[in-house]
């Protein structure tokens, strides 16, 4: 088997994994449209002579795990594309190696320098051009670059898929307006109660909306956008990618995964 069809397994696995991740979204969306988010105003108890109502949701649907599995075998997909391209390296490169230390050859990723020459020497990738090595390096996750953030999302990612638990998706909000003007009573006061990438559940309050009288009628006009994203559930304390949209998390790790390919595509 020559060098270019080694090489176009790992192409073929990272367009597999591109493949899966629009059907992804495709399933987040389809989720979005057909049960969207639901917000409604119930009044809380104040301490005051004011009357306090609240800006909550009042329905989230369901992620089924289904959505936590096709993200899983997506990430999964795009892993094994990486360790396809260290395989093929070990085999240009004409060393000879048993059983034992094959299984152990894969695309390093370490938490920081002296992990990635520890994992370098345990995946049998020592002896590799330097060159090609310096290359991987650049794709680390200890690297604070966009490519060594999304390389950490990948790994985080496809350990906790691999060896815990189906990744669970939450809903987070991204963009929120509202024009409130109830009748019969004034607002006086508006706080935001959530925060950036909190996760979304049934009963959150969104705002808290302080009256000097209790409203006849609400009219509002209201938008609001909620992103899906890594449930912040998977680990303690959630990692920072629990808090960005699961889309552009995946889109990162598809595109570095494209970039680290392309680097050793057309060495001869």
């Amino acid at each position: 088997m020559d060098w270019s069809t080694r090489m176009e397994d790992a192409i073929l696995k990272l367009r597999r994994g591109e493949e899966q991740f629009k059907t992804l979204l495709s399933k987040l969306e389809t989720i979005n449209v057909k049960n969207p988010i639901k917000l409604d105003f119930k009044q809380t108890e104040s301490p005051s002579d004011t009357l306090e109502y609240a800006l909550y949701v009042s329905y989230v649907p369901v992620i089924e795990k289904e959505v936590g599995i096709l993200l899983g075998e997506t990430v999964q997909s795009f892993r094994i594309s990486l360790d396809y391209l260290a395989w093929t390296l070990v085999r240009k490169s004409g060393i000879t190696l048993t059983e034992k230390q094959e299984r152990y050859v894969a695309f390093p990723m370490g938490k920081d320098k002296a992990d990635f020459a520890t994992q370098v020497k345990k995946n049998n990738l020592s002896h590799l051009l330097s060159g090609q090595l310096t290359i991987i390096e650049k794709y680390q996750p200890y690297q604070n670059t966009t490519a060594g953030i999304s390389i950490g999302y990948l790994q985080k990612l496809s350990n906790t898929d691999k060896h815990r638990i189906i990744v669970p998706v939450g809903i987070v909000p991204r963009e929120f307006e509202a024009k409130l003007k109830p009748e019969g009573a004034n607002i006086l006061e508006i706080q935001k109660c959530y925060f950036d990438g909190q996760e979304l559940s049934n009963d959150t309050t969104v705002l808290t909306i302080v009256m000097d009288g209790e409203p006849q009628k609400w009219n509002a006009l209201m938008e609001f956008k909620a992103s899906f994203a890594i449930s912040n559930s998977i680990i303690e304390p959630p990692p920072s990618f629990a808090l960005a949209p699961l889309d552009q998390v995946f889109e990162g790790i598809r595109q570095t995964c494209f970039e680290v390919i392309s680097e050793f595509r057309y060495i001869s």
